[in-house]
């Protein structure tokens, strides 16, 4: 049910923009429809009661920015919803505000963001996908030569998920891409897939990630990604191939780099499963390539092609509501409050409840 209302609401809140010839409308609506409705949730996202656990069990790991304040929340006994509202609400705005630095076809990049994969992990991996959210302002400021506020981003983006350390040499590489090499490049992700990668994770830092090396996360990916990929490399080639790219453009450097990356990532998970967690970092490059040159496509009907493009991430979209991996469908409505009124032993029950039930 959860995903019938999400796409009407998202749709009726595009429509009202449209007949007000509003695009702020939009932007604001969806933001404050996001922090209200999936900010005030209960055990709803896959990792949910696995947070909540750390939370009632005063576990604590390296990434200090996060457990330093889940911490503070506890000891206070404050709600754990209150503390993931917190979290949910800082993602979705670093997120928003990230799209709005584009400044450009803004609405339709919120647009297919809301029905994106994206949107629904951040409920699941709610660690990572802070870090994520801090990760991209990082990239972005590196590419505007604002480097103290780049490393400051970077910095929380750690404090939050260590694995944002893995990520840190794609902030050094800033290629001016022309449009002939960019196409190339894009040819040959193609043939990434094919590519098996696990030997390097037995060098330098990346050892430290050795152990996910034929263990329960090392499992290869579903055929929904195959068609996915490919199904993006596609469109990304029939863009290249029909708009014009402004290589001294910062903006256009950020997002054929971070697209590009992002590519390469992917299909190296095909061979190593938790590469995947690290082209997260980079996948709002996606359809913000997508979604920024849209309307410099040559040879189309911009019609036809932005039609195109939201039939294909609607039916990502509807694939993601069949499959649910990130357990959204069980979505669960609870409004904030201060206090704890449950005991630990009751919480603890939940949580058994959500995996055996």
């Amino acid at each position: 049910m959860i995903w019938i209302i999400h796409f009407t609401i998202i749709n009726i809140l595009l429509y009202v923009s449209k007949r007000k010839k509003d695009d702020g409308f939009f932007i604001k609506s969806t933001f404050f429809y996001s922090i209200f409705v999936f900010g005030q949730r209960w055990m709803t996202g896959e990792d949910f009661p696995g947070y909540l656990l750390y939370y009632i069990s005063g576990f604590t790991g390296k990434e200090i920015g996060y457990f330093a304040l889940q911490n503070l929340f506890a000891n206070k006994n404050l709600y754990f919803g209150l503390f993931i509202f917190l979290i949910y609400t800082i993602t979705v705005f670093n997120n928003f505000k990230f799209i709005k630095r584009i400044n450009k076809n803004t609405v339709f990049m919120i647009y297919l963001y809301m029905f994106l994969e994206l949107y629904f992990m951040q409920m699941s991996q709610i660690r990572q996908f802070i870090a994520v959210s801090f990760f991209i302002h990082s990239y972005y400021f590196i590419f505007q030569r604002m480097y103290c506020r780049s490393l400051i981003n970077l910095i929380i983006a750690i404090s939050f998920h260590f694995s944002a350390v893995i990520i840190i040499p794609i902030l050094f590489i800033r290629m001016k891409l022309s449009k002939k090499t960019m196409f190339y490049f894009v040819i040959l992700c193609c043939a990434l897939p094919l590519v098996n990668i696990k030997v390097l994770f037995n060098l330098g830092i990346l050892n430290t990630y050795s152990h996910y090396i034929g263990s329960v996360y090392d499992t290869g990916l579903s055929f929904f990604h195959f068609i996915r990929y490919y199904a993006i490399l596609f469109i990304i080639l029939l863009y290249i191939y029909n708009i014009k790219i402004d290589v001294s453009s910062r903006i256009d450097r950020m997002i054929l780099n971070g697209v590009l990356f992002y590519l390469v990532l992917y299909g190296l998970s095909f061979q190593f499963a938790p590469m995947m967690r690290v082209s997260y970092y980079l996948k709002i490059f996606e359809f913000i390539f997508i979604g920024y040159y849209i309307k410099d496509i040559k040879h189309f009907s911009p019609k036809l092609v932005k039609g195109t493009i939201v039939s294909m991430f609607l039916l990502f979209y509807l694939s993601i509501a069949i499959i649910d991996p990130y357990n959204i469908t069980r979505y669960e409505f609870r409004p904030l409050q201060l206090r704890e009124n449950r005991t630990d032993s009751e919480l603890r029950m939940e949580i058994h409840n959500f995996y055996y039930d």
